[in-house]
């Protein structure tokens, strides 16, 4: 059975196609379009999708998509009965029955109708479901955490024996994901997305405001919330994607009534001050309180041993590294593309584990998007020749050798953007499509936030680690954590030796990389620890404010006029000239 499954309607459109048991390829549309959180049709993903797995439309069996307007049906319209005058509900509804269906949207991109096949699972279930599906367990409890989906901000499952039962949730306009975006543009990041900065700049914070966040944030034992919506105004605010767009674009979800509790809040581009940073330590310490709790009463309902979280709050690292740390669950997973553009994977394995009983094997391979043959670089080498009179251009029969050189550069401190293979799923640069630096250079992360990535100084660095030197280096008992989802503090020694990875509180997001999940990256990494006796290297995405690169063409376009030492993609040298 061949299933393509997709994100639509959300943030980060994507697609993946799955071939009964087996998870051919999956890729999200931004990386295309090079436009970050890309909403449009995944028109390029999809087509990328049927050409690597060999197959066209006309032979897909079924189409998933990870919503259900029928889900939560009641809870929807009473509160829309409830909150929003009747003139502009008059306004809203129309709009949602005129807008194209998703059978016309296919028609319009590839003359096909698909509406028989197309099939709708919600929201929340296709995120719980991208984790249980990948994680090879036979039983686990699942927790889905995000803005809101199908009406719902959060929903528990119990998994077992390839089923997903719904058994709480917490609905719309109640979010810890709103709150936290909320918070996110008072602070003065206004783009969508820019929650992982405010992750960031917390750790240069106290929780001051500890109790102005109770109060926003009110936890309802053993497992609810409700937000305090004197502080916000989303819920005065419903809309309806109307129309395709291409960019996610929310105006404040703060009341005025915000200031008044925790001070005018900051301009874009206005410096960030000390209580900012407070407020920011004050919102991830709430989060954290909150989430962690619900995970520990969720242990103590003893319904597994093994815990399988998702949804876009998932992609908070720190919060992800206390739940490891603070739980007892035996087993925690956590797919590498919990938020939206995951859910197109997760809405094709829920859909097959119950038409075809399908039972899928842990799930660690996450190269599923595009690769470039000799011949693509090659053309892509004489298209940009223009560009490229900065770099001189050497190619190597052997891998080893590339590996050699690029561990010389690094050996040497010089900055190397490494592409290779086929491009990571997820927003993670997992190796395939990284920048690397030495992590013991002192100010590497000076380095690489003011000369390369162009961005906040306030803004850490990932480590990517040999799996065996995991926990020498860092206060973890396990060491298998190969999608970069988890912060942990890191030792003395590693604090002292290695300071571009390690983060103002003394902790580093990581990602354990062993021979089987990532090969040449592996090498990479064990080439230069038998050189430099260093196990790591600080791994950041090869990206300057836009989308991870896909193609040399991206590469070459985005980094020929950076500070940028060398670029290495599959078998080619590109080093920068004196």
């Amino acid at each position: 059975m061949i299933v393509l499954g997709i994100n639509v309607f959300h943030a980060d459109t994507s697609a993946c196609i799955v071939i009964n048991d087996k998870i051919e390829a999956c890729c999200e549309e931004e990386r295309f379009t090079r436009i970050k959180h890309f909403t449009g049709f995944p028109f390029n993903a999809i087509n990328y999708c049927l050409k690597h797995a060999g197959v066209n439309l006309e032979e897909v069996d079924y189409i998933t998509v990870n919503y259900n307007l029928k889900y939560n049906l009641f809870e929807r319209t009473k509160f829309l009965l409830s909150n929003l005058q009747s003139s502009n509900l008059l306004n809203k509804i129309a709009n949602l029955y005129s807008k194209r269906s998703l059978s016309n949207l296919f028609i319009d991109y590839f003359g096909i109708n698909c509406e028989k096949k197309i099939k709708f699972i919600p929201h929340h279930e296709a995120h719980i479901s991208s984790s249980y599906f990948t994680s090879g367990f036979d039983n686990a409890v699942g927790l889905s955490i995000d803005g809101t989906g199908d009406f719902s901000s959060m929903e528990i499952s119990y998994c077992k024996n390839n089923e997903v039962s719904i058994t709480s949730k917490n609905l719309y306009p109640h979010s810890l994901g709103i709150v936290y975006q909320a918070i996110t543009q008072f602070l003065g990041f206004k783009k969508y997305g820019d929650e992982y900065k405010v992750m960031a700049l917390a750790a240069y914070g106290e929780p001051k405001y500890k109790k102005e966040f109770e109060n926003l944030i009110i936890f309802k034992p053993p497992y609810n919330f409700e937000i305090n919506l004197e502080y916000f105004v989303h819920q005065k605010k419903l809309s309806f994607k109307e129309g395709l767009s291409e960019k996610p674009v929310f105006e404040n979800l703060f009341s005025k009534n915000l200031d008044n509790l925790l001070g005018q809040s900051r301009k874009y581009n206005e410096e960030v001050t000390q209580n900012h940073k407070d407020i920011a330590s004050s919102l991830q310490n709430r989060f954290e309180e909150i989430i962690l709790k619900i995970t520990h009463n969720l242990y103590l309902e003893n319904m597994s041993e093994n815990l399988c979280l998702s949804g876009g709050c998932i992609f908070n690292s720190v919060l992800n590294g206390k739940i490891i740390e603070q739980n007892n669950f035996k087993n925690i997973h956590i797919h590498a593309n919990v938020g939206d553009a995951g859910g197109a994977l997760g809405s094709a394995l829920r859909f097959l584990s119950k038409e075809k009983k399908y039972k899928f094997p842990r799930f660690s391979n996450y190269f599923l998007g595009p690769s470039f043959s000799e011949n693509e670089i090659e053309n892509s080498i004489s298209k940009n020749r223009n560009i490229l009179d900065s770099f001189s251009i050497e190619k190597f029969k052997n891998f080893d050798e590339v590996i050699n050189k690029t561990v010389n550069l690094l050996k040497n401190k010089k900055v190397v953007g490494w592409f290779q293979d086929r491009l990571e799923w997820g927003p993670r640069a997992l190796g395939n499509r990284s920048i690397l630096i030495d992590a013991a250079i002192k100010d590497g992360k000076e380095i690489l936030n003011t000369k390369i990535k162009l961005r906040e100084q306030f803004r850490p660095f990932a480590a990517s680690v040999l799996q065996d030197y995991v926990t020498d280096l860092f206060e973890t008992d396990s060491n298998n954590f190969p999608n970069m989802n988890f912060v942990f503090r890191a030792k003395s020694k590693t604090k002292e030796k290695y300071p571009a990875i390690v983060h103002v509180d003394g902790s580093s997001r990581i990602q354990s990389v062993n021979e089987q999940n990532n090969k040449k990256f592996f090498n990479l990494l064990k080439r230069f620890n038998e050189i430099t006796n260093n196990p790591l290297l600080l791994n950041t995405s090869l990206n300057i404010d836009e989308p991870i690169c896909l193609s040399p063409d991206d590469v070459f376009k985005s980094f020929s006029l950076t500070e940028i030492d060398a670029l290495v993609i599959e078998n080619y040298l590109f080093l920068k000239k004196n």
